[in-house]
């Protein structure tokens, strides 16, 4: 009988199979890491940079979209570039731009960014568009008659470069009905529904525009309609509606709109022992900034809207002056060896 043959102590783990991950600190800026030798498997958390609330009674910024993605081990560092939030428009929000990962010359994977809210000072131009995942920008109905009131919501981000392992949001195809007219309702003011998911639909009638469909596996819907009662998809910043006031938090860590709109929390969301963050505090100057991944998002100012959490959250809509910064993205890598 063959008992074969004693090879000494090793570590009891096959060959093949990964025993334990290193894993990077939260990156706030572009980089060049190194893969350490061993590596059989990546995975990166990217958060991209999120929307810049609209000035002048803008709405909210679109959050930056976040997700896991798998890179392949090819022997080459790692070039991350982490997405900036939107800053510096003048009217319409400046959009956010995206978190990637470069390998070998190929750009492996992409995240957002978010998308610009609209401003009153060009109200049916609609709002900047959101890529990779990211949130659209909220509108703004400038019109008192809201039987006639113009504008377009933001596109939201197609589903994000890469192979998808997890997304900060959940993954269904529900269309988002608007609310009747809350102060004339009649036949004349029907909720209707069209376009596809990720897309933003033209307002209808004020009051009672059409919103964008919930998107699946990470095409995020368009930007909240300027009706009472009317969200965007997910990660949508808020909207106002202009002649009557009023306002609608942000989603999913996008900016809230004027007046007093609530950016979106990000705090049911976790992973990889990180949970994200809470809007800040609106008021009568403008939205409140949405929370980030890594970070909460700001209060309103005086002559601003709070800007984004760290981690891609969107910026608040401001009444009279600038709409707050989207907050910067964010990087973690897994190597897993």
């Amino acid at each position: 009988m063959n008992f074969g043959t004693y090879q000494g102590p090793g570590t009891g783990v096959p060959v093949g199979t990964i025993s334990r991950y290193i894993q990077t600190p939260v990156l706030y800026t572009s980089q060049t890491i190194a893969v350490p030798p061993g590596t059989q498997r990546i995975e990166a958390l990217l958060v991209g940079g999120g929307g810049q609330g609209g000035t002048t009674n803008g709405g909210g910024g679109g959050f930056g979209g976040a997700a896991i993605i798998e890179i392949p081990v090819t022997g080459a560092p790692l070039q991350v570039v982490i997405g900036a939030g939107g800053t510096g428009a003048l009217s319409v929000g400046g959009s956010g731009s995206p978190t990637y990962v470069v390998s070998a010359g190929t750009r492996y994977a992409e995240v957002g960014g978010g998308g610009g809210g609209g401003s009153s000072s060009s109200p049916t131009s609609g709002t900047g568009a959101a890529r990779s995942g990211g949130g659209a920008g909220g509108i703004w109905n400038s019109s008192s008659a809201y039987y006639n009131s113009g504008g377009t919501a933001g596109v939201g981000g197609a589903p994000p470069i890469g192979k998808l392992l997890w997304t900060a949001y959940p993954q269904e195809g529900k269309a988002v009905f608007g609310a009747a007219d809350p102060v004339t309702p009649s036949s004349a003011y029907v909720t209707g529904i069209s376009g596809t998911a990720g897309a933003g639909l033209p307002a209808a009638n004020g009051f009672v525009n059409s919103q964008a469909q919930q998107g699946s596996n990470g095409s995020f819907g368009g930007g909240g309609g300027s009706g009472a009662q009317e969200r965007g998809g997910y990660g949508a910043g808020g909207s106002s509606f202009g002649g009557f006031g009023g306002s609608i938090a942000g989603n999913w860590g996008g900016g809230g709109a004027v007046t007093t709109g609530l950016g979106g929390s990000l705090a049911s969301v976790s992973v990889w022992g990180f949970t994200g963050g809470t809007a800040g505090t609106a008021s009568s100057a403008g939205g409140s900034g949405g929370g980030g991944m890594f970070g909460n998002g700001g209060n309103t100012t005086t002559n601003a809207g709070g800007v984004g959490g760290l981690g891609g959250g969107g910026g608040g809509g401001s009444a009279a002056g600038n709409g707050g910064n989207g907050g910067a993205g964010a990087a973690v890598i897994r190597f897993y060896l």
